[in-house]
Order: C-alpha cells, then structure tokens, then sequence
C-alpha cells in the first residue's frame, strides 16, 4: 500500500510540474471580443484554463423586503434613491461587461470591485450571457456555458439553463452587493446595426429565431433567480437596432413580460442603437421601460440630452454609453461628453467606458492600447480619475434636483455655441447653478445671480477642475443683478454658485 502511494505520488509530481511549466510557457491568449465597430475578428485555437481560487459563498444577505433597494425611483419618480440609506443616488457607473465571464480567479474580481469602490463608483453594467465578448462562446473563462446542449448542434440558446454557470454570475453579483455596487444586468446583448448580425456581435441570429415562448421562460428564469437581490436594474438590447430589425421590439417585450412574471420589483431599461439612440426610440408602447439608457457617442451630446429631457414621454435618463476611453477621441472629448450629458438632463449619472478594462484580459484590435496596459493599470487612467471627480463634484451638490438651463435663464451671455458652448443646470430649489466651459479661453459667463434663492440674499462662487478635482473659490457676492466670471485658463472648467447661506463644501469636497 504504502508502495503504491509513493509512485502514486511521484507520478502526481510529474504531472503538477508539467503542467506548471506549459502554463509559464503558454503564450497570453489573444481573446475574441467585438464592439461598436464591428469588423472582423481573430479567433483563439485553445482555451485558457481557469486560475485563481474555487468559487466559495461570500457573505452575503438578500434584502428583507422588496423596498430594500441599492437603487429605485424616488416617489416621484425623478431620480435614483436607497431606499436603505434614503440618500438620493448619482450614478458613477463604469462598463464591466465580461466581468463574470472573462475572470475566473476570486481575487481579480475583488481587485476591480475593490478597486472602483475606493474611487466612488457604485454601478456596474454586468453581461449575464454571451457569446462575443469572451474567449470560448459562448462559455465563460471556467468553461461553463449558459445554456445546456448550446451550440454543439443538440440544443438551441435560451432555453436548459446551467446553474453552475449561473452559480458564478450569483457570486460576482454579490461580491458586486458586498462592495456597494449596483448592478445593471444585461441578460442578451443583441448586437445588430444596418450591415452587422452574427455570433460575433452578439445574440443577433439566436434571438430572431428564439421564440417568444422560450424568451418569456428565459426572463421567468432570471427574475426568479435575481428578484431578492437588492442590488439589479434590469438591462435589455444592447447595440440593438430596432430600425432594420424591428422584431427585436416583440423579443424585448417578451424577455421583459418574463421578468416581470418573477420579478415586479427592480427597475428595468433597454440600449437601443446609436447614434443619438435612446431607450425610448422604437420601444412605443413598451411599458416596461423604466429609465432611459442615453446612448450617444460624438459631437451633439449636449443636444442629445437636451432633446430626450424635453420629450413628450421623457423617463429619467443616464448616459449609458459614450465614447470609450482609449478608442477614437482623446481625454478631454471624453470628459466633456460626461459633462454635457449630465448637466444637459442626464442627471442620473452615466456608465463610463474604457474599451481595454470592460473585455478584462481580451484584445480589440481598435483599442489604442500602448505597451503595457492591462485592465488592471488602466483602473488609473485619466478617463477613470475623470469621472471619479465628475461623482464627486455631483454627489456635493443637490445632483438629484438638476435642471437644465435649456432656455438660458440662469447663464445668460458667453454661453457660446457648437462643441465648445457652456452647458449650464440649476437646482429646482435654487441652491446651485453649475456650468461646463469646455474652452476656458477667454470665456466670460454671464449669470443671473437672482436665480440663486437665498435668505440673506448672498451667493458663493467657485471654479471646479475637472482634470483634477479640485476648487478655488471666487468670493461671495450678492444674489442679485447679474455678475461676469472668467475661467482661470483656456482648460475645462466648472462654474459653481451656491446659496451662501447653505455653507456648502467646496465642490467636489464631502457628500450630502
């Protein structure tokens, strides 16, 4: 016996430092990812194995009650709250598509999580399924799949749900509970456009054959899964093109009708297709739809948003998509888009991108990735830090009562026009007016200094940076007539004045 177990125990050593060695030799794999531009794509002959830890329970509590939401609409259905806290919530959300698909070791999702939360983020956009952004579809990186029998030729998607595979998406989405951190769930990219729909794009093919039927259960399925976690907002479509495929409206309805069955309770919202697309566009009659998903990438955000917030049928609205970071446009189109968004009517908050974290290991061939970055160091990039400051600035401030100054009422002269005018918003109560310049050169702001409501009739003005966060103040004037404020310099810049009175921080400083 014991002789036995020592060749067993040799061999086993054999084996252990064989395989130690091919993993340090095998070279990193070049993953399949697709996005917006949706041209052709290198395939992986192999399939990594997985690493890191085995999956373990977190600590994590299901909500006691249905009121017991990370993220819901106010009573009056304006803005985000928590319903916990009873704090009013700004969305600082970032793309994290392949979250749980691409990252099998526990300690890597930790690190993200842990990451963005120590940066103020507190949403995350989450792929449930999927087959073209990960490196075995429609397999996640521990080789599981999410639909049995799918595709080796024996079953058909959507329908023999895998519960180990959906065993992990529990586990990251309550690591992404334990960390603060909402989670809007996308349960089918679609992943259609005027001259694209494969496998490569998404569930384009697979969700124009499914049948409405098997969608319904499909929805059933996850909003029975998901319905007491506090921490869901319900994400349908992506890059879905209701133009030239108009039955994916009857597919949506249907994955819809399903959650609805299960789950009557978390928020819901839908991304259409760009450009200027809105949740709305195309989705008449769906009533299902709670949020608008702004999706705008390029010159005319700050029209954009201004449109969808005067709409007939306007829904509260976050900019859900814009141009990704480290893609097409450099660092300051990206953060102005941001801005404009938000203070043009997306006062929800936004979902920022970065095209070399949100695959989380896997190469875009568009992406303009410099020596060296990974998703990990790219957490630091001057993107990220921007929209950590822009939270920041939001959450000093009443964001929940922005307005925007669409008839420029509150700044009234040096407003400019096209890409580089100032996009201004005001507090319904009259406690803050702010104010992008995306051209600090010169410009002069003329602002109505009575649309501040003040009891000893004084006003507080600052100059926030956008590029690093921090304040200087102006002075304290009288909130009356009408004064002129210069930018410090030709950067971006941030104008912010607020009832004295109120002893606000200084704008980016302390939460409300």
């Amino acid at each position: 016996m014991r002789a036995r177990w020592g060749i067993a125990l040799v061999v086993l050593a054999v084996v252990v430092s064989s395989a130690i060695f091919i993993r340090m030799v095998r070279p990193e794999p070049v993953h399949r990812i697709h996005v917006a531009l949706r041209k052709k794509i290198r395939r992986l002959t192999w399939v990594p194995e997985p690493s890191g830890d085995p999956i373990a329970d977190p600590p994590f509590v299901f909500r006691k009650s249905e009121n017991e939401q990370f993220a819901t609409l106010s009573e009056d259905k304006t803005y985000l709250v928590n319903t916990i806290t009873r704090k009013p919530v700004f969305m600082t959300g970032e793309q994290a598509y392949s979250l749980a698909i691409n990252l099998s070791s526990n300690s890597d999702i930790e690190h993200y999580l842990q990451t963005r939360q120590h940066m103020g983020f507190n949403f995350i956009w989450v792929g449930a399924v999927d087959q073209a952004y990960l490196v075995n579809p429609p397999a996640n990186a521990l080789g599981q799949v999410p639909f049995l029998g799918y595709p080796d030729g024996t079953g058909r998607a959507f329908v023999n749900m895998n519960e180990v595979y959906f065993d992990h998406l529990d586990y990251v989405i309550q690591r992404a509970a334990a960390h603060g951190f909402t989670v809007l769930l996308n349960v089918a990219f679609v992943g259609s456009g005027p001259t694209w729909c494969s496998e490569e794009t998404g569930w384009c093919r697979q969700l124009q054959t499914a049948s409405d039927d098997d969608l319904i259960a499909y929805g059933t399925y996850l909003g029975s899964r998901y319905k007491s976690y506090p921490n869901i907002i319900w994400m349908l479509g992506g890059d879905c093109d209701l133009r030239h495929y108009p039955v994916f409206k009857g597919k949506m309805d249907a994955i819809a009708k399903g959650i609805r069955a299960a789950d009557s309770i978390h928020l819901m919202t839908i991304e259409t297709l760009p450009p200027n697309g809105a949740s709305q566009d195309g989705m008449e009659g769906s009533a299902w739809i709670d949020l608008n998903f702004l999706y705008h990438a390029g010159p005319g955000m700050t029209e954009a948003a201004h449109e969808n917030y005067k709409r007939h049928d306007a829904l509260p609205m976050f900019v859900g998509e814009d141009s990704l970071e480290n893609e097409i446009v450099g660092d300051f189109v990206e953060r102005s888009e941001a801005y404009q968004a938000v203070l043009g009517g997306a006062r929800l908050g936004f979902i920022f991108g970065n095209c070399v974290i949100w695959p989380f290991g896997a190469v875009y061939p568009y992406c303009k990735i410099e020596p060296g970055q990974t998703w990990r160091n790219r957490l630091s990039s001057t993107g990220s830090i921007g929209r950590q400051y822009l939270g920041r600035l939001m959450r000093s401030r009443e964001h929940w009562k922005m307005v925007p100054d669409l008839d420029h009422s509150a700044v009234t002269a040096g407003y400019g026009s096209g890409e580089s005018a100032t996009v201004a918003a005001r507090t319904q109560d009259g406690q803050t007016i702010m104010a992008y310049v995306p051209n600090g050169n010169g410009t002069t702001l003329t602002v109505a200094m009575d649309r501040i409501t003040s009891s000893t009739h004084k006003a507080k003005g600052w100059w926030f940076n956008p590029s690093s966060g921090t304040s200087q103040l102006i002075g304290t004037f009288p909130s009356s007539g009408t004064r002129t404020f210069t930018a410090p310099d030709g950067n971006d810049w941030v104008l912010v004045v607020d009832d004295a009175d109120t002893k606000l921080p200084p704008p980016g400083g302390r939460d409300l």
